[in-house]
């Protein structure tokens, strides 16, 4: 008996062993933080969880506004930079009192985003930390934030919308990447970027 059924092992392997095996990508899950949600691409279909995710193979020349590309121009401004050394005073409230003044909407985001990428090794662990807690906040209170990706409708197309760039550290960087396009969002069709904005915000 074993050995009849080794002897059809051995010749199911070898069956196998003369076929071009194509090779399956696994499921992932999405992360709880994320709706389920469907998404659409132009070429190669990979199985998501519940849902269904398809690679599109458009390339996006779209980055971040934080990345060292679109940071090359900006300057840092003194009076922020004041502001950010003050997050590690020795005083709690001058610590405090710099926290709220760069939460304050005048302080223009490419501020932050400079100060992040050049004075972290300057800076307190309390001072990091704060100061990537005010990148937080601005990345998710501005409008399709939530979700942690950017997008723009595909030209010809009017359903889903396309993620053309990832914030780091965020939900959708586990799942997603530019290219993919969202057309279901727990359960409900996207049409707009606004649409995804007000499930994911709700």
């Amino acid at each position: 008996m074993k050995c009849g059924a080794l002897a059809m092992v051995m010749a199911v392997a070898s069956a196998l062993g003369s076929q071009q095996i194509v090779p399956q990508v696994p499921g992932q899950d999405m992360p709880r933080a994320l709706p389920p949600m469907k998404l659409r691409g132009d070429f190669q279909g990979i199985a998501l969880g519940g849902g269904r995710l398809d690679r599109g193979a458009a390339t996006v020349i779209d980055t971040p506004p934080w990345s060292p590309a679109r940071m090359n121009g900006v300057v840092a401004d003194p009076a922020v930079t004041a502001l950010v050394r003050a997050l590690g005073a020795t005083d709690f409230a001058q610590r405090d009192a710099a926290t709220t003044a760069l939460r304050d909407a005048k302080v223009p985001d490419e501020q932050i985003w400079i100060h992040l990428l050049s004075t972290p090794g300057g800076l307190t662990y309390e001072a990091h930390a704060r100061l990537l807690d005010i990148g937080y906040a601005r990345i998710k209170d501005a409008p399709r934030g939530a979700l942690g990706i950017q997008m723009a409708p595909r030209m010809g197309e009017n359903d889903g919308v396309t993620v053309t760039a990832l914030i780091p550290n965020m939900p959708a960087q586990k799942v997603l990447r530019p290219g993919d396009r969202i057309v279901e969002l727990d359960g409900k069709p996207i049409q707009v970027s606004q649409q995804l904005s007000t499930i994911v915000q709700t």
